[in-house]
C-alpha cells in the first residue's frame, strides 16, 4: 500500500479523480440548493396570494429562463 503512495502516476490519477468528484458533487449541490430556494420563493408567493402571471414575472426577472421554458429551449 505504501508503494502506491510513492508512485507519481497513482498520485496524479488519484488527484484527478478527487478533483472531478469534488467539482461534480459541488455542482450538484449548488443546483439542488438553487432549486430549493426557487421552490421556497414560489411557495411564499402563493401564500401571499400572488397570481400565476405575477409569479412568472418574478421568476423571469430573477433568471434568463422564462416561464414554461427550459434552458435548452429557444
Amino acid at each position: 500500500m505504501t508503494e502506491l503512495l510513492h508512485n507519481p502516476v497513482f498520485l496524479s490519477l488519484a488527484a484527478g479523480v478527487l478533483i472531478v468528484l469534488g467539482t461534480t458533487i459541488s455542482g450538484c449541490w449548488i443546483k439542488a440548493k438553487k432549486a430549493s430556494l426557487e421552490a421556497d420563493l414560489k411557495r411564499e408567493m402563493i401564500e401571499r396570494g400572488m397570481s400565476a402571471d405575477e409569479i412568472c414575472r418574478v421568476i423571469q426577472a430573477r433568471s434568463s429562463v422564462g416561464c414554461g421554458q427550459s434552458k435548452g429551449d429557444d
